[in-house]
């Protein structure tokens, strides 16, 4: 008997069904990518609020240990450094290494941060960092105003420091938060964050309080809490009052004692 053999046809795709495919795999990349991006903006500002905290719990440590003195500033011989420098790179008002660290220096700034990168692991950023509160001159009236201390130690060497023991409403005072600055001086022509800011106007190197995260700007008070707070409540709800803040895109707006805010460039 002859044997019937047959062949099978081998099994693919037409073009038309693999066009189909391509169509909803990409459908489905569009659907998620948004979403996916907005889970890591979520993820970072988590990680921001922790690195808050964590140098909230330094700065509170520092001052515990240095007569309730939390430091903002050293000037010498007309060279300044902020707050980061004695917290988290472990220098003394005379510039010499103490060897203690209260955090570890890529926390003193944000993950948001477009140069957070370059800037968390750069060993000689002292002044690049979350923003403190420089409490003096016109507004030493509020916030930590009251609580702010200036000491010439010689015709060359002041700091200023804040007196956390003297605060009466800690959980209203902005220890640190979000910040940018746009001035030339700091790294690559501005844009870095920058470890102060004043409640009526740009402080040193041109430093504010930032909506780093979108819409919110990421703030710790001076008893330790940490939240992602917008401008209308830090303006209305905290003893600092910031009149300024700029949006995530770095533009500058004015808040009024309503906590409404108007573009002010």
């Amino acid at each position: 008997m002859k044997q019937n053999t047959s062949h099978c046809n081998a099994i693919g795709f037409s073009l038309i069904e693999l066009l189909v495919v391509i169509s909803i795999v990409s459908l489905l990349i569009a659907i998620l990518l948004p979403a996916l991006s907005k889970a890591r903006k979520a993820a970072r500002s988590s990680m921001c609020l922790n690195h808050l905290r964590q140098c909230a719990v330094g700065t509170i440590t520092y001052a515990t240990e240095n007569n309730e003195h939390q430091i903002l500033y050293r000037t010498k011989g007309g060279n300044i450094k902020l707050w980061s420098y004695f917290i988290a790179f472990g220098y003394n008002v005379n510039d010499q290494a103490s060897g203690v660290r209260y955090i570890t220096p890529p926390v003193r700034v944000c993950p948001e941060s477009q140069y957070y990168s370059a800037d968390a692991n750069s060993t000689n950023r002292y002044n690049i960092s979350y923003a403190a509160y420089l409490g003096n001159g016109y507004d030493q009236l509020y916030g930590y105003g009251p609580y702010y201390k200036r000491f010439s130690i010689s015709s060359q060497l002041a700091i200023g420091v804040n007196v956390h023991n003297e605060m009466t409403e800690p959980g209203k005072e902005i220890l640190f938060g979000d910040s940018y600055s746009g001035h030339p001086s700091t790294p690559n022509g501005g844009g870095h964050m920058i470890g102060n800011f004043k409640r009526n106007g740009s402080s040193n190197w041109g430093g504010y309080l930032m909506t780093q995260h979108q819409n919110a700007c990421n703030t710790v008070f001076a008893d330790g809490h940490a939240i992602s707070a917008l401008p209308g409540y830090l303006r209305t709800q905290t003893n600092v009052q910031p009149q300024y803040i700029l949006n995530h895109k770095a533009e500058r707006y004015y808040y009024d004692n309503q906590g409404v805010g108007t573009p002010s460039f």
